[in-house]
């Protein structure tokens, strides 16, 4: 009969199975050169499939010819082989069902997060907000998301009778992952907010709705700055370079310019 060489990918599964020890002499890699080994030799027509393969050192797979292991020993390989399989079997089953209930859970936190708009703003997501949704649930927890949700329209909606407007409703929506977003920081800054609320005043006085200098603010309170003295300069300025001058001026007097 014709020798079909083996796969490599099978001979590394036999190895793996007979943790890389030979099975005559107890020799294990890389102290010998490992091969597999027919345990029916194909000279008596055994075949390349796994339950008659065992691993063997190059010097006993040489030396024994067409030696056949014991009856017992044969039954004993392949009886760990069928448990070896049973075992990935339903490894795989598991991993199957544990990727179905994330995917349940994930559905579960999504419905969460709209239900809670719902109560809020008496709107339903769509297919495509629930799917904004689901991206959020990427970088946020559903409490982190439900608490901002709550903040979001509170500030933004603006109604008319029992429903809020479109435009109000959209923005207070697309908020969502922002205010999540400032929350989480505010953990580690919790002055964050209230630098929010300084630029928001900056950009009222000085008519800049985009101007953004939040990296500046931030800057000035690691110098040292006083949170309530920039609210109230903000709070009496006209132009940007009414509020940054000073404070430019300070930052070059204590060495530590923006």
């Amino acid at each position: 009969m014709s020798r079909k060489p083996i796969s490599p990918k099978l001979r590394f599964e036999v190895f793996k199975r007979d943790k890389f020890t030979c099975q005559y002499c107890g020799a294990k890699a890389p102290d010998v050169l490992l091969q597999a080994d027919h345990m029916h030799p194909v000279a008596e027509g055994g075949g390349n499939d796994i339950l008659n393969l065992v691993t063997s050192c190059q010097s006993c797979n040489g030396g024994k010819g067409a030696t056949i292991l014991s009856d017992s020993a044969v039954l004993d390989k392949q009886r760990d082989v069928l448990a070896d399989l049973e075992e990935r079997r339903q490894q795989i089953e598991m991993m199957v069902r544990w990727r179905d209930e994330l995917q349940n859970l994930s559905e579960d936190a999504v419905g969460a997060v709209a239900d809670r708009i719902l109560a809020k703003s008496k709107s339903s997501l769509t297919e495509a907000g629930k799917a904004d949704v689901r991206r959020w649930l990427k970088r946020f927890s559903v409490a982190e998301l439900l608490h901002a949700v709550d903040e979001s329209m509170d500030i933004y909606l603006r109604w008319e009778g029992e429903f809020p407007t479109d435009y109000s409703w959209g923005t207070a929506f697309t908020k969502i992952p922002a205010i999540a977003d400032i929350k989480r920081q505010e953990l580690e800054k919790p002055y964050l907010r209230r630098l929010f609320y300084i630029q928001g005043i900056i950009r009222k006085r000085s008519r800049a709705s985009r101007y953004n200098c939040i990296e500046y603010l931030e800057h000035l309170v690691i110098c040292g700055a006083d949170l309530d003295d920039m609210e109230y300069r903000a709070k009496r300025i006209r132009s940007i370079e009414d509020f940054e001058g000073p404070y430019d001026a300070w930052l070059e007097s204590i060495g530590r310019p923006f």
